[in-house]
């Protein structure tokens, strides 16, 4: 199975179809002056040839997808009321239109639950990470495993590959990434937490 986060996967490539051809005037308008129908075909074509892209280039290794999705609220924020609060305020100044993506993908993530042929899960409360985690560790309990590829360059991931099935791929570089210690690779990130997510670390 192919695990793709495909939340992230809109965000990357709906940030690089907007990004200004030229001339930094141009940054105030990426995700602005497009028209609704516009704004969803562009998502839905572009979301579309990735995962053709995805299943040509590791289909016959890995099967088919499994497309894994946030849910509107994360479980972290309960016990975590700061998870994510710099990227949040980040995007809240931001001038890119987050509430025509939010607004759009939500439209094509429906369209994909009722017309594509892979399956789309997603878990109330849970983010797309949690879905791979959790499929990730189901597979591993089954009497015969099958393959997994997460597609994603998130190094969070890595810990995943105590289960000997599982492997990662990063786009951005092009290369599968390597885990040689698991267990110590999530013993770190407990010890050291995770300043991109605003998750403190053990003496905070």
């Amino acid at each position: 199975m192919i695990l793709v986060d495909l939340q992230q996967t809109a965000i990357a490539n709906y940030i690089m179809d907007h990004k200004p051809r030229s001339g930094p005037e141009m940054l105030t308008e990426w995700g602005h002056g497009e028209n609704e129908a516009t704004e969803l075909e562009r998502m839905r074509n572009m979301l579309l040839r990735a995962l053709i892209s995805y299943r040509k280039k590791f289909g016959a290794d890995y099967g088919d997808f499994i497309l894994c999705c946030d849910s509107n609220q994360s479980w972290r924020r309960d016990v975590l009321p700061f998870y994510k609060i710099r990227r949040r305020t980040k995007r809240s100044e931001s001038t890119f239109d987050w509430k025509t993506f939010h607004d759009t993908f939500a439209i094509v993530k429906q369209e994909f639950r009722e017309h594509l042929p892979y399956r789309l899960t997603e878990a109330e409360g849970a983010e797309g990470d949690d879905v791979i985690s959790v499929m990730c560790e189901w597979n591993a309990g089954r009497p015969k495993p099958e393959p997994v590829l997460i597609y994603s360059s998130d190094q969070d991931f890595l810990q995943l590959q105590k289960y000997p099935q599982v492997a990662q791929y990063d786009k951005h570089r092009d290369r599968f990434l390597k885990c040689e210690n698991p267990v110590y690779e999530v013993r770190e990130l407990i010890i050291r937490g995770d300043d991109d997510d605003d998750v403190p670390n053990i003496l905070s």
